[in-house]
């Protein structure tokens, strides 16, 4: 059995530190930082997203399971976070392992919003309104609110997720 743990530290190097301790049947992935650094997101196998209070060390505290979706057999991979802290973007992930879109959990009123019914990665832009998200090898732009996608140009050999520069210029 593998067991995946995940650390910490410094851009240098330095203050390297376990945040997660697992047990044999547990494979932590896709970490997603809080905007303020202060949590930790981290997906488990089969299950919803934990978020993890980086304040807090690991045995005094139960980190926080986000709720199902509401499609039974469905699990929520999130990837992003929005810049204000308030709302995470990821796919939904039925049981059989097909990507079934993207969909966006709030974390105020606990509430997840489908946006689309294909795509993955999706990456939060600076305006908090806006992701980008792949689908066949191609970026799209989709509004949140409006749910209106604007295609991008296709991108040859994108096979594993993409980035953005800071201030989303590239």
């Amino acid at each position: 059995t593998q067991v995946a743990i995940l650390y910490r530290c410094a851009p240098d190097g330095s203050g390297l530190r376990q945040v997660t301790f697992g047990s044999a049947n547990e494979t932590f992935y896709y970490p997603v930082w809080s905007p303020d650094g202060k949590r930790l997101l981290y997906s488990s196998l089969d299950a919803n997203p934990f978020l993890l209070d980086l304040g807090t060390p690991w045995n005094e505290q139960t980190p926080q399971a986000l709720p199902p979706l509401p499609e039974k057999g469905m699990t929520f991979a999130a990837w992003s976070w929005s810049a204000t802290g308030n709302r995470l973007a990821g796919w939904r992930l039925r049981a059989d392992g097909v990507h079934a879109g993207i969909a966006v959990y709030d974390l105020g009123s606990k509430q997840y919003q489908t946006l689309t019914d294909v795509g993955r990665y999706p990456t939060w832009l600076k305006d908090n309104r806006r992701l980008l998200f792949e689908r066949e090898s191609r970026l799209f732009v989709i509004d949140s609110q409006t749910r209106a996608i604007q295609p991008l140009a296709p991108l040859a050999g994108l096979a594993g997720g993409f980035t953005l520069s800071g201030d989303n210029r590239w």
